[in-house]
């Protein structure tokens, strides 16, 4: 399972002070929440937050910065009984949710008598789940099916799962682009749509410009899907890949690419916090051991914490040449880690991990240096 970096196109390139809003939020309860937990999780279009708070006093609020257009926000209260959910949108107004009453008989007897100001789309984003909930019911049904047989070769059980996967993309991208004017369907598209492997990235370029572009190509969010889009478009097998420079979390050196022109290298997106990024580790010194004649290693991480980052570095003893993430993850439209791609000597991308969906084992990768090098 790979490991998604959340709202990759916004991840560490950002300056504080570009894009940044305030939201503000007052929530008003009645007394029958006393002493339940609120947990609020909140998406700013830079990272995905959460928070748990005891109901004592019937009323409070929450503020934060976010970047995007609005901000999506998920408000959960855990009664004795059931669980209250209610999904809403923020803008930089002040806005106000309300629940007065002393009686709460089903979660959709809370969501009917609220009184909100200034929450958008509280029924939009229902419909959108609505709309492909039986596909994804029918893909969870044969997926539990399949798992009991998992062990066997990809046969025909395999490419049955794979083709529901598909119905179910289709099924939501349908939706997202039958109402585009919706900032839910922009947020789908952004979060879901172009992490998927479904389509390439100049189709979904494609598709933003003739669904989306007119609203959201002058946003931040929007222009950050583009670099974003460009990014991944550029790093696929058969292009040749953008130079970067970067500097070593170690020894504070300055790492450019074009200073191994005339090698090989294998430049591998991770973090301390994957674990399929340290589980690929011990088959990577496999490989440097063999190839490290042939070609330069180049680890980027997409850590936030230095400290984090230096103490995996020596934990596993990663002894190749390491990264810091300072823009290099958008510039190459990465999505999630682990990630790993081979250059030649004329930087041209001639192996993707994700491209052939390799596994931890990277055999496909080592197929691949197999058949450019002949090693003694």
């Amino acid at each position: 399972m790979k490991f998604i970096i959340t709202l990759f196109f916004f991840l560490l390139t950002v300056l504080f002070s570009k894009g940044q809003k305030m939201f503000f939020l007052e929530i008003q309860l009645s007394p029958i929440f006393i002493n339940e937990i609120l947990r609020i999780d909140f998406d700013n279009g830079k990272e995905s937050i959460s928070k748990k708070i005891k109901i004592i006093n019937n009323k409070f609020s929450i503020s934060d910065t976010f970047y995007s257009t609005y901000v999506r926000m998920i408000l959960q209260i855990g009664l004795k009984k059931e669980k209250v959910t209610i999904i809403f949108y923020l803008k930089d107004d002040i806005a106000q949710l309300k629940y007065d009453d002393n009686f709460l008989n089903t979660p959709i007897d809370f969501i009917s008598k609220l009184k909100y100001k200034n929450l958008f789309y509280l029924e939009e984003e229902k419909e959108y789940h609505n709309y492909y909930a039986e596909e994804y019911a029918n893909l969870n049904k044969f997926a539990s099916k399949y798992r009991k047989v998992s062990k066997m070769p990809k046969d025909s059980l395999y490419q049955e799962l794979q083709n529901m996967k598909k119905i179910l993309f289709s099924k939501k991208l349908e939706y997202l682009l039958n109402k585009p004017s919706s900032y839910v369907s922009f947020y789908f598209f952004k979060t879901s749509i172009v992490l998927g492997d479904f389509i390439k990235p100049d189709s979904l370029l494609h598709l933003f410009n003739n669904y989306f572009k007119d609203v959201y190509s002058d946003t931040y969010e929007g222009k950050m899907l583009i670099r974003f889009l460009l990014g991944k478009s550029n790093s696929q097998v058969g292009k040749k890949a953008l130079s970067f420079m970067g500097i070593s979390p170690v020894n504070n050196d300055t790492i450019l690419l074009s200073k191994y022109q005339n090698r090989y290298k294998l430049i591998i997106f991770w973090a301390s916090w994957c674990g399929p990024c340290i589980k690929e580790i011990p088959v990577l010194k496999k490989i440097y051991t063999k190839y490290s004649k042939n070609i330069e290693f180049i680890s980027i991480s997409s850590d936030n914490d230095l400290g984090k980052c230096l103490n995996a570095i020596k934990k596993y003893k990663i002894f190749w040449l390491n990264l810091l993430d300072n823009g290099i993850v958008q510039e190459y439209g990465i999505a999630f880690v682990p990630q790993i791609l081979l250059l030649n000597k004329d930087n041209l991308i001639i192996y993707s991990s994700t491209d052939s969906k390799d596994g931890i084992d990277l055999k496909v990768l080592q197929d691949k240096l197999s058949s450019e090098f002949i090693v003694n």
